[in-house]
């Protein structure tokens, strides 16, 4: 899936984003996003992983094979939490106004999901 490359995501933030342009914003919608940015905790993008079909199962898959252990997103059904939490990823929730270099930096203060 997308070839991505799992030892960089390790110690790693994933993101839910939307893209707008050449920029990424923090996605509302867990299924619909655009894709899972990576970023180190310092902010720094390692890199996008696409959602193509824009599916909540598939963008759940593709958190899994990066290896991520914090995700930051908008939204997140129920059952697709569970999954997440049972592979050891904790989950926080943002708010959509904020940018995702300010998500990454207070990660510790947003509420889990």
């Amino acid at each position: 899936m997308n070839g991505y490359n799992n030892d960089a995501g390790r110690g790693s933030i994933a993101v839910t984003v939307v893209r707008a342009g050449a920029e990424f914003l923090p996605c509302p919608f867990y299924g619909r996003c655009d894709g899972l940015l990576v970023m180190d905790a310092q902010g720094g993008v390692v890199s996008f992983a696409s959602n193509a079909p824009h599916n909540v199962g598939y963008l759940s898959s593709l958190i899994l094979q990066t290896g991520v252990k914090r995700l930051i997103c908008g939204f997140i059904p129920d059952d697709e939490l569970l999954r997440l939490r049972a592979a050891g990823v904790d989950v926080r929730l943002c708010s959509c106004a904020c940018g995702v270099d300010e998500l990454i930096v207070d990660f510790a203060q947003l509420p889990s999901a």
